[in-house]
């Protein structure tokens, strides 16, 4: 995932949108899930909050919320940098790999 400037956003508590395959597929029912990374806040655990549309229930929507912004903001996440996401098996960690886009300094 390539971070865009609404992502990039360090003001709103932005989430996490699941993938809809990986939601239905993978993540089911699950509550929570930990953030491992080398970077900033490993071993963060983020909550899963499941949203059905009305016009759509049987399309079901996934983000992670408790968890990623402190994780985002810690890890001073920027416009251009791109997330690399692996998930284990059984799925209860993803690994975050960060690739700063070219020229970007972090304090």
């Amino acid at each position: 995932m390539i971070v865009s400037q609404a992502y990039a956003n360090m003001k709103k508590q932005q989430v996490l949108h699941v993938p809809p395959r990986m939601a239905q597929c993978v993540l089911r029912d699950s509550e929570s899930i930990v953030l491992r990374t080398r970077h900033n806040m490993d071993r963060t655990t983020c909550t899963i909050r499941t949203y059905i549309r009305e016009d759509k229930p049987e399309k079901k929507e996934m983000y992670l919320t408790d968890g990623w912004f402190e994780f985002k903001k810690a890890n001073q996440l920027r416009k251009g940098d791109k997330l690399q996401f692996q998930l284990s098996d059984p799925p209860d960690v993803v690994v975050v790999d960060i690739v700063r886009r070219r020229g970007l300094k972090i304090n």
